[in-house]
């Protein structure tokens, strides 16, 4: 029997107001447009793409830090899509977020060990007496000494931080971790550490981690599968290791051209069509496209086992 998806997205829509809008264009545009995927318990899921994409404003989506204008989001079962705070209380719990930024995700006057303790005490996670050790296990398992409990967080620095910010969110014992460009203000030689960390306690806790990123590298380091997004849509899903094989979208073939894993790419000077555009948003870079494509949206569809695809000629590639 096959296990049924912690959180499934189905026909998400995510609009904001366009306020740079040109004589024609619509008064919003859609950061998130018709995505829909399934996450298994303890899976490592990847959400790749240029900036822009719409890949954060979708993360942040799905733990309902932003409302959508159409679509499901269902965690473990449960419609959450339209839920207010109240109703979504019972799943803060479970659901939890590691910002780019570690230093504007903390209070800068909250010494670090009671920005720790906070959480444990809301949910009532161990006694009173109790939450100076835990606070003191929770800093040790992240590779961090006793003595940072009593550091500000301009204290400390962004490796240092991310590491509390890692450290608060396994606090609660989530069941799925949205995780937006987590390495990405880090300097090059802490990044390895941070990813070694997110890999070791995802494997030792087994929570779920949807890692947003930008950098191909990173995906393919952490992740059992990705998604690639262009411009609001999913244009290709499937394990990490078959995407860097054989990639079926053009745009995903740039992407992995960039990092020098394939000598082809399909870039070009134009840029993309604007979201609300007719048929398929890629095909001003696409060296395939025809006329189906501007008339057409692909969607995407099944296009080997475990992979899926959004373009009308990914046959032929």
């Amino acid at each position: 029997m096959v296990e049924a998806p912690l959180i499934e997205v189905e026909n998400l829509v995510v609009a904001f107001a366009n306020p740079s809008r040109r004589a024609g264009e619509k008064a919003t545009f859609r950061a998130v447009d018709d995505v829909r995927f399934a996450i298994q318990a303890g899976e490592v899921f990847g959400i790749v793409g240029e900036s822009g994409s719409g890949k954060t404003t979708l993360g942040k989506t799905m733990l309902r830090l932003y409302r959508p204008q159409a679509g499901t989001i269902r965690y473990a079962g449960a419609d959450i899509t339209t839920l207010g705070d109240a109703g979504l209380r019972p799943f803060r719990r479970d659901l939890q977020m590691i910002f780019q930024d570690p230093l504007s995700s903390f209070n800068p006057r909250v010494r670090i060990g009671k920005a720790l303790a906070l959480p444990l005490r809301l949910h009532r996670l161990c006694a009173p007496a109790e939450l100076d050790g835990e606070v003191e296990r929770r800093l040790a398992r992240v590779g961090l000494a006793v003595r940072f409990k009593d550091r500000y967080p301009h204290e400390m620095s962004g490796g240092q931080l991310q590491r509390v910010a890692i450290a608060r969110a396994l606090a609660l014992r989530p069941r799925l971790i949205v995780a937006d460009e987590p390495v990405s203000k880090l300097d090059v030689s802490v990044r390895a550490q941070i990813l070694n960390l997110f890999r070791d306690v995802q494997q030792e806790t087994g929570v779920a981690l949807v890692f947003v990123t930008h950098d191909l590298r990173v995906a393919r380091y952490l992740c059992h599968r990705i998604a690639v997004m262009f411009f609001g849509r999913i244009v290709e899903i499937g394990p990490t290791e078959d995407i860097f094989a054989r990639p079926r979208h053009p745009y995903t073939r740039q992407l992995l051209a960039t990092i020098g894993h394939r000598p082809e790419s399909d870039a070009a000077v134009e840029p993309a069509p604007p979201a609300d555009a007719t048929g398929c948003r890629y095909r001003s870079r696409c060296a395939h496209a025809d006329a189906t494509c501007a008339r057409h949206v692909p969607r995407l569809a099944a296009c080997a086992a475990d992979r899926q695809v959004a373009c009308h000629h990914f046959e032929t590639f």
